[in-house]
């Protein structure tokens, strides 16, 4: 395997985002050089920046094509769209996600490679991105940008823990050959997100590594702690055992004083976004004090 697939250190782990299923080919470039490969890791070819790659899977017979400068190979591998280094921005041409407010930004270009894999399973053709955990979480947009950092702070270490425990996990998209996926788990947008929300970048580094972990009494062994949010509540949280049944310690009811006279808005368990967001405004809370006061006796500990 090349280096790139597994940065460690400051990145954290590799991660693996489920962007979007597709029968149409799959038409891919970059703004560097960059590499064609097929999923056991032989070499189809190397090509500069802005040319495009076209990776086609017929179900009839269970091939994918690959057509681009000087290279039109049938093989039944799946393909690797591979970045050379962390500041290769890939384009996936042939994805449309213009910006509702505005159409002229098309949320299509991601850091990290890009994989063209179907799954027999479920007969879906992906386009996945693999790229570092750390540049993960700069492209998921599930608060606004005019968040103070410190609020930017909370949300990123609860994305970077919710990820973490898919990635320990690999199980919920296992047949499909990622970890989370961008729409269903934590809404990912990848780099356009990145760049027109540098504060969330700012919270991301602010916080690398950083991950909420609870001791398990029956063993005393530190773990991932799952990290649940919502939108509001109507002045306090739900617990875990509440609204899903069987008991997590760290999800417990907790009284929300901002959200008082409000209807609840989302599942009601572990971080009112908003009671958090108002703790730090308001009352000068930091990021870590709201983290233990939505979730009970645990730590925020750096993981790597």
């Amino acid at each position: 395997e090349m280096g790139l697939t597994d940065p460690g250190g400051e990145l954290g782990p590799t991660m693996r985002v489920g962007l979007y299923a597709s029968d149409e080919p799959f038409i891919v470039t970059a703004d560097s050089p960059f590499q064609v490969r097929s999923g056991s890791g032989e070499l189809l070819v190397s090509l500069p920046a802005r040319s495009p790659v076209t990776v086609r899977f017929n179900k009839a017979n269970r091939q994918y094509q690959v057509t681009s400068l000087g290279l039109d190979r049938v093989l039944s591998d799946h393909i690797v769209v591979q970045a050379m280094d962390h500041f290769t921005i890939m384009e996936i041409l042939s994805l449309s996600r213009p910006l509702p407010w505005n159409p002229a930004v098309n949320e299509n270009t991601f850091r990290g490679s890009i994989e063209i894999r179907n799954s027999e399973e479920t007969g879906k053709t992906w386009a996945i991105n693999v790229l570092p955990m750390e540049h993960y979480l700069r492209g998921i947009a599930e608060t606004s940008s005019s968040s103070p950092v410190e609020f930017l702070k909370v949300m990123s270490v609860s994305a970077r823990t919710y990820a973490y425990y898919h990635y320990q996990r690999q199980t919920k998209h296992a047949d499909e050959y990622f970890y989370v996926d961008s729409q269903l788990d934590q809404v990912y947008r990848g780099y356009a997100l990145e760049k027109r929300h540098p504060s969330l970048t700012e919270a991301v580094l602010a916080t690398t590594g950083q991950v909420v972990t609870y001791t398990d009494p029956a063993t005393g062994e530190t773990k991932i702690a799952i990290t649940p949010y919502f939108s509001w509540s109507d002045g306090r949280t739900r617990s875990w055992s509440e609204v899903w049944g069987g008991d997590v310690p760290w999800a417990k009811s907790v009284p929300v004083p901002h959200d008082q006279g409000k209807s609840l808005y989302g599942h009601g368990v572990g971080l009112s976004a908003r009671g958090g967001l108002l703790m730090i405004q308001e009352d000068g809370m930091t990021y870590e004090q709201v983290l233990k006061y939505f979730f009970q006796g645990i730590e925020i500990q750096d993981w790597y």
